[in-house]
């Protein structure tokens, strides 16, 4: 398989979880606390989170950039807060491609959140996820594997392994290794108990 073409089925796969993700993270910040007076952080996640749900990927990805700059203002810029405003606005360049201005700031938040840790655990499973993003979406399927390895146990020990996140780092984890030939790898892959629940759920009498 070419690398094109891995690094198509990659971006296939995950494109519209990362979308999902990413939404869904803007939503939240926006419902967090309110701003203080003269700061207008709430109104650029907003705009950043309907940007990016319209498709309009180039202008949610200048969105999400202010609004790193406002958690950075509001928090500081050793806060996880503002770790995870940087993964969202590297998340958005993934999506336009643009690796080099990304790389910076999947690498910073990474940082933040290593130093906060053990106080924010899911922070840093955050981080790791998207070092494991930003690596995979250009094809170094290897440097990806670690990152998404590390993100695993943390998402298991502070959601449990049916939380909606663990199960996206084990489709990642699991694509990852695929695309590398590696498929008994592939088999070890950690099965959520989710799955194993409803393979093992007994069949009703109705054929439900």
């Amino acid at each position: 398989m070419t690398l094109g073409r891995a690094v198509s089925r990659w971006s296939v796969g995950v494109v519209c979880g990362i979308s999902a993700v990413l939404a869904a993270a803007y939503l939240m910040a926006v419902a967090g606390p309110p701003s203080p007076a003269g700061d207008d952080l709430d109104a650029i996640n907003q705009r950043a989170a309907q940007l990016f749900q319209d498709g309009d990927y180039a202008e949610a990805t200048n969105a999400a950039r202010r609004a790193a700059e406002g958690a950075r203002a509001r928090y500081g810029d050793k806060h996880p807060e503002y770790a995870k405003a940087l993964g969202r606005a590297g998340n958005t360049l993934l999506i336009v491609q643009h690796f080099t201005e990304a790389e910076p700031l999947f690498k910073d938040a990474l940082a933040i959140a290593t130093a906060a840790q053990p106080q924010d655990g899911a922070g840093l499973a955050q981080a790791l996820e998207g070092m494991g993003a930003f690596n995979a979406w250009q094809g170094r399927f290897a440097d990806a594997e670690p990152f998404f390895q590390r993100a695993l146990p943390i998402r298991e020990k502070s959601f449990g392994d049916g939380d909606g996140g663990y199960l996206d780092v084990v489709r990642q984890l699991g694509s990852a290794l695929a695309l590398q030939g590696r498929n008994e790898d592939n088999e070890k892959n950690p099965t959520p108990r989710s799955r194993r629940s409803r393979r093992e759920a007994p069949v009703s009498s109705s054929g439900r």
